[in-house]
């Protein structure tokens, strides 16, 4: 949903736009807007894009093919992987459109400029891999999690939720969503759709993680239920007004937890957060500023060459709350087979196994991180975020995203030679 400080400035900006004098910050933050106002998965579509007036204030038609030919120009000058790949992306998501009817074909140029994003060298630090891999082989202790997680049943959720229990860090209650069905039954629609899903067959982390952690999960989500696996509290909730709705807020807020764990389903609105009474703790698949918004797993390692992960308490923003912790972690590692699975199915793969794993992991480390300073993780030392330091990015086009898994493919391969 677009807010009116976004429609103010995509409309304040239509004319530095038809006189292509925009710099790369602010061209940054012109492709943000009309992701997020126009469609965030796929493309952008003509009918979302045209209207152009001062009530709604959206670039017109030739607003936005003013703006595909300064991205056309910017692209080739701009040094940073992950913006110059959001440039495209943009561009790809305009070509959905009605691009063609700007006056020029792009097709070939994009082409080109897809198979031109690179990987940078990986940031994730050879001593850092070392102390991980002995951390691993290590003896999980269990540990005290004081808190209350809100749990919107997906299969990536779900295998968060396990991780937790792997790494012994099960939260003490547990608010199971649903918006259509009643809770129990999304959730066993989850369970049997994971059970048939060809998914975390062939992806592993190279700390060779998969029997101990990943695919340890695999025996819990085959429980009937939560409380099947789960020592927690569980309270099931049907809500009408999706993550925001203010029953699942009164609860939270009723909640004897320390702090309340987001595990997705939406964008939390502020009226939520507020009336929750409580701390917000996220793990967002990206280093916090540089990467925020959607498919951070992949963004992130585009980025730096390595996925990362950053916790952090939410606040109004997206991704911009005070961090807690962040760090980086070593790229997945791929079988020889994988040439026998499409790349949809490898990005399938990796937001539902390689991610909850990075979240679960990183969940980990805040605990640690309190116990350790002697306290409760709702009053850890937090860095202030600069909502003007980095990029937002939203779902990748599934020509970049192809590209990128590639990238990651072919990266991963080498580390295992």
């Amino acid at each position: 949903m677009t807010c009116k400080k976004d429609i103010i400035e995509l409309f304040d900006l239509r004319k530095e736009v038809r006189n292509e004098q925009i710099d790369n910050a602010t061209l940054s933050r012109v492709c943000s807007r009309i992701d997020v106002h126009g469609v965030l998965y796929n493309e952008y579509t003509d009918d979302k894009l045209t209207v152009g007036n001062a009530e709604t204030g959206l670039l017109k038609q030739s607003d936005l093919a003013a703006l595909a030919r300064i991205i056309l120009v910017r692209v080739h000058t701009i040094e940073q992987f992950s913006l110059k790949a959001k440039l495209i992306n943009t561009l790809l998501k305009l070509q959905d459109g009605r691009m063609g009817e700007f006056g020029f074909q792009a097709e070939n140029s994009l082409e080109e400029l897809i198979e031109s994003v690179r990987m940078p060298p990986s940031s994730f630090d050879d001593s850092a891999k070392v102390s991980l891999v002995e951390e691993v082989r290590e003896e999980i202790k269990e540990k005290d999690t004081n808190a209350v997680l809100i749990f919107h049943p997906g299969v990536a959720a779900l295998k968060y939720l396990a991780l937790m229990k792997a790494f012994k860090c099960q939260p003490r209650r547990i608010i199971v969503l649903s918006n259509s069905t009643s809770p129990k039954q999304q959730l066993k629609k989850v369970l049997r759709k994971l059970s048939a899903s060809k998914q975390n067959k062939f992806i592993k982390n190279e700390l060779d993680l998969r029997p101990q952690d990943c695919f340890h999960a695999d025996t819990v989500l085959a429980a009937s239920s939560i409380r099947d696996c789960f020592d927690s509290e569980v309270d099931y909730l049907k809500v009408k007004q999706g993550i925001n709705d203010p029953k699942l807020a009164e609860l939270v807020a009723a909640s004897t937890e320390d702090i309340a764990i987001f595990s997705g389903g939406g964008i939390l609105k502020n009226s939520f957060i507020s009336s929750a009474n409580k701390k917000l703790l996220h793990m967002h698949p990206g280093w916090l500023p540089s990467v925020r918004g959607a498919d951070g797993l992949f963004w992130s390692t585009l980025d730096a060459g390595s996925p990362a992960v950053t916790s952090f308490y939410m606040n109004a923003g997206i991704d911009t709350g005070d961090i807690v912790h962040r760090s980086y972690y070593p790229a997945p590692s791929f079988p020889a087979d994988i040439d026998h699975f499409s790349y949809g199915e490898v990005y399938r793969s990796l937001l539902q196994t390689f991610d909850p794993w990075l979240r679960a992991k990183s969940l980990t480390k805040v605990i640690q991180k309190a116990e350790s300073l002697g306290t409760r993780p709702s009053c850890l030392p937090a860095i202030l975020q600069n909502s003007h330091e980095g990029h937002s990015f939203h779902f990748m086009h599934p020509k970049l995203r192809d590209h990128v898994v590639k990238l990651m493919i072919s990266r991963g391969r080498r580390q295992e030679q």
